[in-house]
């Protein structure tokens, strides 16, 4: 979970979004009105489906991207909120961003944004679950992975798939 949470304005352009995010090392920013609350997030899926297309495909990417001029973060955030409390199980966040099929949640204690947990901050969890404790290691290959059908797909159906 990251706090101390860098906010953009709702008539912020894009660039300044890029800019923000690019200087935190985050993809998704709070969005907050002129009174100071927050109405929105914004994220770098958010930012590249604003952007002009690129046919570069070499050269795709956040830092490469071009914007409709006077584009704002206004017209692009994200309004529905997905907010857990800092009490919450790490396994509901889990439940609600796979439910909602959103990327972060804003962490709130007392009605008030202390956080944002991210799916990548919930990989890192995973990952470091999956390695164990000192001296162990608890990783599976992917073929193990499928065995198990975690989607409740028989591995008979899985193991006929064929990639090209």
């Amino acid at each position: 979970m990251r706090t101390h949470l860098p906010t953009i304005g709702t008539m912020e352009t894009l660039e300044s979004a890029v800019q923000l995010m690019k200087k935190h090392g985050v993809r998704h920013l709070p969005v907050a009105n002129s009174d100071g609350m927050v109405v929105g997030i914004i994220s770098d899926a958010d930012i590249i489906r604003a952007s002009e297309p690129v046919f570069d495909v070499a050269n795709v990417g956040v830092e490469n991207i071009r914007f409709v001029q006077g584009a704002h973060v206004r017209e692009y955030m994200s309004t529905t909120l997905k907010t857990i409390s800092i009490d919450e199980k790490v396994n509901e966040a889990i439940e609600i961003m796979l439910r909602s099929k959103v990327y972060s949640c804003l962490v709130v204690e007392k009605d008030r944004i202390v956080g944002i947990i991210t799916y990548e901050d919930l990989m890192g969890l995973l990952r470091n679950f999956l390695q164990g404790p000192s001296g162990s290691d608890y990783r599976m290959t992917i073929a193990e992975y499928i065995s198990k059908t975690p989607l409740g797909v028989p591995s008979t159906v899985l193991s006929n798939v064929e990639f090209q």
